[in-house]
């Protein structure tokens, strides 16, 4: 018997359901996904929770390394779901989540049921900084069709920053509602940890060492520090640059080498959002944080960072 990927069937999927209004075909694929993101939850040992671009992937490549050493795995190898879990059992099963499309499957829309019972670690970062990395991998990594289904922005109509940052699909109000959404639940979780990407910049070692702990190790200094130097922005964006990571996605190589705003590994800079967006424009956008977003995560104007 053939068996068809997950992936595949909802390009299937896609493809009879051509005729039928765009919400429709939207929102199987969402269903379909969901339920797959669904299945996986139920087996984690624990889960990462983040919007896009909130240095997920850096995290991702710093347990990558730690767990490489600890069960002797194949160097480069990037820690998915329970691929590590497939070469040793007693390597944990990691669910790697936008939170997007599981309530879509669950119907848990207005609260992170979802999660309870999941060790959970959520990752933050400045709204502001987050929509610019956002914005370039929308315009420069999101695949085609992909976006062509799900974006509410049309890329031919020459799209700037502030525009996307301005969207309430794509830019700082969803960001916003993602943040606040997880601020009211987090009492309700058994376990949870915030992780905010600045703190992580500013001191990897020692949030690395407080992440590793929350999982349930006992990490040497030198364990850590190994971790740090091999997820070093330089040489993650070295190794996606030359295909070095193993893994089965795409996600973690370069499209387009010639332009450094398409890599993954794009910036990393705490306040780069400044270079990219006017000062009418940041007031803009200030304003809208001071007003909307809950003050739990630190990135109101009155805070800092």
């Amino acid at each position: 018997m053939t068996l068809v990927s997950t992936k595949t069937l909802r390009s299937l999927l896609q493809r009879a359901l051509f005729l039928f209004p765009r919400s429709t075909r939207v929102s199987v694929d969402r269903w379909m996904r969901g339920k797959k993101e669904h299945k996986k939850l139920k087996k984690a040992d624990f889960a990462v929770v983040s919007l896009p671009k909130s240095g997920r992937t850096w995290l991702r490549v710093m347990l990558s390394r730690y767990y490489q050493q600890k069960f002797d795995l194949p160097e480069h190898s990037v820690i998915g779901f329970d691929n590590f879990y497939q070469e040793n059992h007693a390597a944990p099963r990691i669910l790697f989540s936008h939170d997007n499309v599981l309530r879509d499957f669950t119907g848990n829309l207005d609260n992170k049921k979802d999660y309870y019972q999941t060790k959970t670690i959520l990752m933050v970062r400045d709204p502001r900084d987050l929509v610019v990395s956002q914005f370039h991998q929308w315009r420069y990594r999101t695949n085609p069709s992909k976006r062509r289904l799900h974006s509410e922005l049309n890329i031919e109509d020459n799209v700037e920053v502030f525009d996307f940052a301005m969207n309430s699909f794509h830019g700082i109000p969803r960001n916003i509602r993602f943040l606040n959404s997880w601020q009211r639940e987090l009492g309700n979780m058994k376990e949870v940890l915030v992780v905010r990407y600045e703190d992580m910049r500013r001191n990897p070692q020692e949030a690395m060492a407080h992440i590793l702990s929350f999982l349930g190790e006992t990490p040497k200094a030198e364990q850590v520090r190994d971790t740090v130097e091999y997820a070093k922005f330089e040489n993650m964006r070295k190794m996606e640059e030359k295909q070095t990571f193993r893994t089965d996605s795409k996600q973690l190589f370069a499209r387009d080498t010639s332009n450094p705003d398409s890599l993954k590994t794009r910036r990393a800079k705490i306040g780069g959002f400044t270079d990219y967006l006017s000062q009418e424009q940041i007031n803009t956008i200030n304003a809208m944080i001071d007003s909307q977003l809950s003050p739990e995560f630190g990135y109101n104007q009155n805070q800092d960072t």
